[in-house]
């Protein structure tokens, strides 16, 4: 191999290298921040040359944050990562179509009054039963949105979501029972950590 050849291998190698722990540093920034354990303003700073005058940089996470602080960020990001990785993983070994038309079919919701009582009021709905109803009605649209998600309890949940009305259900795959009905944010929920786009094609799931 000549000298160039090599120059050129360690050079990709470690250009990926840094790409892929820029790309850590700045999910475990935007993580914290999220989270309100950082404010935008604290990973700003401004630096003053002859050549630029004075301007705006970005602040490193352990800047804004030292050393420890920043290091719990990137292990928590790392730990979600790993999850994300591993909810793929079940994901391509399970048979969807099963799972999502199980979602679908469900016929009841499990302790419904304290759903109704939690959610009820912002779906407008006026009874438990119009809040099942409506639950139910949700599932069986043809239009819906459908993502996964490990969530904070350590479970496997599909989230069947309506874009227009923001309308969405928590299906725990282990369970085969729906976990949570109600009105969120659609998009707040797909730029969150974590989850994980399923589109049904012709040729089969997608996973994104």
């Amino acid at each position: 191999m000549s000298i160039a050849a090599v120059w050129r291998y360690f050079h990709v190698k470690i250009s990926r290298a840094l790409h892929a722990r820029a790309a850590r540093v700045a999910l475990a920034a935007a993580a914290a921040y999220r989270a309100g354990a950082v404010k935008l303003s604290g990973l700003q700073t401004t630096k003053t040359s002859p050549e630029w005058g004075t301007h705006v940089q970005r602040k490193s996470l352990k800047g804004a944050l030292g050393e420890e602080g920043a290091q719990r960020w990137y292990v928590r990001v790392a730990k979600r990562e790993e999850a994300r990785k591993e909810l793929v993983q079940r994901l391509e070994s399970s048979d969807l179509d099963a799972v999502v038309a199980g979602a679908r079919e469900v016929q009841k919701m499990g302790d419904l009054q304290r759903h109704y009582i939690k959610h009820g009021a912002l779906l407008k709905a006026h009874s438990a039963a119009e809040y099942e109803a409506r639950l139910l009605a949700h599932l069986r649209k043809d239009t819906l949105e459908i993502h996964a998600k490990r969530d904070s309890r350590q479970r496997d949940i599909l989230y069947l979501i309506d874009r227009v009305t923001d309308e969405l259900a928590e299906y725990n795959m282990s369970t085969g029972r729906i976990n949570s009905y109600y009105l969120g944010d659609r998009d707040g929920f797909v730029r969150s950590a974590g989850a994980i786009r399923l589109r049904r094609t012709e040729q089969g799931w997608e996973i994104d």
